[in-house]
Protein backbone atom coordinates (compact mmCIF):
# COMPACT_ATOMS: atom_id res chain seq x y z
CA UNK A 1 0.00 0.00 0.00
CA UNK A 2 1.26 3.46 -0.88
CA UNK A 3 2.07 5.85 1.99
CA UNK A 4 0.30 9.23 1.86
CA UNK A 5 3.00 11.86 2.35
CA UNK A 6 1.24 14.96 1.01
CA UNK A 7 0.69 17.22 4.04
CA UNK A 8 -2.40 18.84 2.51
CA UNK A 9 -4.11 15.45 2.21
CA UNK A 10 -3.02 14.44 5.70
CA UNK A 11 -4.34 17.70 7.20
CA UNK A 12 -7.66 17.24 5.38
CA UNK A 13 -7.96 13.74 6.81
CA UNK A 14 -7.25 14.88 10.36
CA UNK A 15 -9.76 17.74 10.05
CA UNK A 16 -12.38 15.23 8.89
CA UNK A 17 -11.37 12.87 11.70
CA UNK A 18 -11.92 15.58 14.33
CA UNK A 19 -15.58 15.95 13.37
CA UNK A 20 -16.06 12.18 13.47
CA UNK A 21 -14.47 11.91 16.91
CA UNK A 22 -16.49 14.85 18.22
CA UNK A 23 -19.63 12.98 17.10
CA UNK A 24 -19.05 10.56 20.01
CA UNK A 25 -20.40 13.20 22.42
CA UNK A 26 -23.87 13.65 20.86
CA UNK A 27 -24.13 9.88 20.35
CA UNK A 28 -23.50 9.46 24.09
CA UNK A 29 -25.97 12.19 24.97
CA UNK A 30 -28.73 10.49 23.02
CA UNK A 31 -27.76 7.04 24.37
CA UNK A 32 -27.35 5.84 20.79
CA UNK A 33 -27.39 2.06 20.63
CA UNK A 34 -24.69 1.96 17.91
CA UNK A 35 -22.07 4.08 19.69
CA UNK A 36 -19.87 1.11 20.57
CA UNK A 37 -19.80 0.01 16.93
CA UNK A 38 -19.14 3.61 15.85
CA UNK A 39 -16.09 3.96 18.12
CA UNK A 40 -14.87 0.46 17.21
CA UNK A 41 -15.06 1.38 13.52
CA UNK A 42 -13.06 4.57 14.11
CA UNK A 43 -10.38 2.63 15.97
CA UNK A 44 -10.25 0.02 13.20
CA UNK A 45 -9.74 2.79 10.63
CA UNK A 46 -7.03 4.47 12.71
CA UNK A 47 -5.05 1.25 13.01
CA UNK A 48 -5.13 1.06 9.21
CA UNK A 49 -4.08 4.70 8.91
CA UNK A 50 -0.81 3.85 10.65
CA UNK A 51 0.33 2.11 7.48
CA UNK A 52 -1.17 4.70 5.15
CA UNK A 53 -0.52 8.18 6.57
CA UNK A 54 3.10 9.26 7.03
CA UNK A 55 2.49 11.63 9.96
CA UNK A 56 1.18 8.71 12.08
CA UNK A 57 4.35 6.68 11.66
CA UNK A 58 6.42 6.55 14.86
CA UNK A 59 4.20 9.23 16.44
CA UNK A 60 3.70 8.88 20.20
CA UNK A 61 0.71 11.24 20.10
CA UNK A 62 -0.97 8.90 17.63
CA UNK A 63 -0.49 6.04 20.10
CA UNK A 64 -2.02 8.21 22.86
CA UNK A 65 -4.99 8.93 20.60
CA UNK A 66 -5.53 5.23 19.81
CA UNK A 67 -5.13 4.15 23.43
CA UNK A 68 -7.58 6.80 24.63
CA UNK A 69 -10.17 5.81 22.01
CA UNK A 70 -9.73 2.15 22.99
CA UNK A 71 -10.37 3.11 26.62
CA UNK A 72 -13.42 5.17 25.64
CA UNK A 73 -14.78 2.14 23.75
CA UNK A 74 -14.18 -0.19 26.69
CA UNK A 75 -15.71 2.34 29.08
CA UNK A 76 -18.82 2.78 26.94
CA UNK A 77 -19.26 -0.97 26.38
CA UNK A 78 -19.28 -1.54 30.15
CA UNK A 79 -22.50 0.54 30.34
CA UNK A 80 -21.17 1.89 33.63
CA UNK A 81 -19.44 5.02 32.44
CA UNK A 82 -19.35 8.65 33.47
CA UNK A 83 -20.49 10.94 30.67
CA UNK A 84 -18.20 13.68 31.99
CA UNK A 85 -15.14 11.43 31.98
CA UNK A 86 -15.80 10.18 28.44
CA UNK A 87 -16.48 13.75 27.25
CA UNK A 88 -13.19 14.94 28.79
CA UNK A 89 -11.32 12.10 27.08
CA UNK A 90 -12.93 12.91 23.71
CA UNK A 91 -11.64 16.47 24.06
CA UNK A 92 -8.21 15.06 24.97
CA UNK A 93 -8.22 13.09 21.70
CA UNK A 94 -9.23 16.23 19.78
CA UNK A 95 -6.38 18.19 21.40
CA UNK A 96 -3.97 15.39 20.49
CA UNK A 97 -5.09 15.59 16.85
CA UNK A 98 -4.47 19.34 16.94
CA UNK A 99 -0.91 18.63 18.19
CA UNK A 100 -0.29 16.19 15.35
CA UNK A 101 -1.66 18.67 12.81
CA UNK A 102 0.45 21.49 14.29
CA UNK A 103 3.62 19.49 13.75
CA UNK A 104 2.61 18.81 10.15
CA UNK A 105 2.17 22.51 9.42
CA UNK A 106 5.73 23.33 10.51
Amino acid sequence: MKMITDSKTQLAYFNFLKSRIFKIIPLLEESNYGINNYVSSLIFELYGAQDTIKSTHDCSDYVVMLATLESIRLNISSHDYSFHVVRKEVFKVLATIEKIMGRMEH
